[in-house]
């Protein structure tokens, strides 16, 4: 028997398998995609800290899932120190590539003043934007804030 130098994970049918060659080959959605199966323990153990890696790798290439998901981590600073900044960024980063989510995302961050200066106006934008989009979220928040505006 010979020794696997790769790093194991189980898999959902609890059989060993090396993590995929593809998410140290540089491959954006192999990476996103690890980074998501370690973010909620699925097929291997939870590491919230190999998840960001993964998703940092992925983000670095522009794929917008992993900017959005990067952005959470530091909001709530799981995996990674909290940064309410970097959460921002990169928000903004997968705002400018068409994700739905992230205008809300951002949006809660203006409204709080979190990371960037409070600014409803913008957050009503934000909001807007993703509500254009179908989020319901966004739809609930903004009927919350034309009421406290009355």
């Amino acid at each position: 028997m010979t020794a696997n130098p790769k790093p194991v994970i189980a898999n959902p049918e609890g059989l060993s398998k090396p993590e995929p060659k593809s998410t140290g080959q540089g491959n954006a959605a192999a990476q996103y995609n690890a980074g998501l199966l370690y973010e909620k323990g699925e097929g291997m153990p939870k590491d919230l800290g190999k998840a960001a890696e993964l998703y940092q790798k992925a983000a670095d290439q522009k794929a917008v899932g992993a900017q959005s998901c990067l952005g959470v981590l530091y909001q709530y600073g799981w995996g990674v120190p909290k940064d309410l900044g970097k959460a921002a960024e990169f928000y903004q980063k997968a705002i400018d590539q068409g994700e739905a989510g992230a205008p809300f995302l951002l949006g809660v961050l203006y409204q709080n003043g979190q990371g960037v200066p409070k600014d409803l106006a913008k957050a009503k934008e934000l909001y807007q934007q993703a509500a254009d989009q179908g989020l319901e979220q966004a739809i609930s928040q903004l009927k919350k804030l034309s009421k406290q505006r009355k």
